[in-house]
């Protein structure tokens, strides 16, 4: 090879032509073009991100359409304040913890590269915890009042 059209490669030190995106012997991207292109993909982990976010926005909506529609239901189960409390935070944990991975997934890929769809994902995870928040705050008051 010609030292002048040559680098080398910043990962595994193989000597490489100067035009050269990605290495071949390690695949390690020491381009431009291959750092750009990866800045503008959106990652499939963004779009899980995504995806778990709607899913815990959409369980924690509808469980509130759910309580108020059938308020009298939990108004008088019967159930002591503290009894209701621990059913709901039980069947809601698989959700948070749904939601929760979606959340950290959309922080992780926030940190490596910016796109909205990562913020869409961040937003929308603060928005189903803030929902399972009012979801327990309606069962309280509704067995209080």
């Amino acid at each position: 090879m010609n030292n002048q059209n040559n680098k080398f490669c910043v990962h595994c030190g193989e000597q490489i032509l100067a035009a050269a995106i990605i290495c071949p012997k390690c695949g390690y991207e020491v381009g431009k073009l291959a750092k750009k292109l990866k800045s503008t993909t959106i990652s499939l982990a963004s779009k899980i991100s995504l995806v778990l976010a709607i899913y815990g926005v959409a369980y924690f909506f509808f469980r509130i359409l759910d309580i108020v529609a059938h308020i009298d239901y939990f108004k008088y189960s019967g159930y002591s304040i503290f009894s209701l409390f621990i059913n709901t935070i039980s069947s809601m944990l698989y959700i948070l913890l749904i939601v929760s991975i979606g959340f950290v997934i959309a922080l992780h890929e926030k940190s490596k590269n910016y796109n909205r769809l990562n913020n869409t994902a961040f937003i929308l995870s603060l928005i189903a915890y803030f929902l399972s928040f009012i979801n327990l705050f309606l069962l309280i008051v509704i067995n209080i009042v």
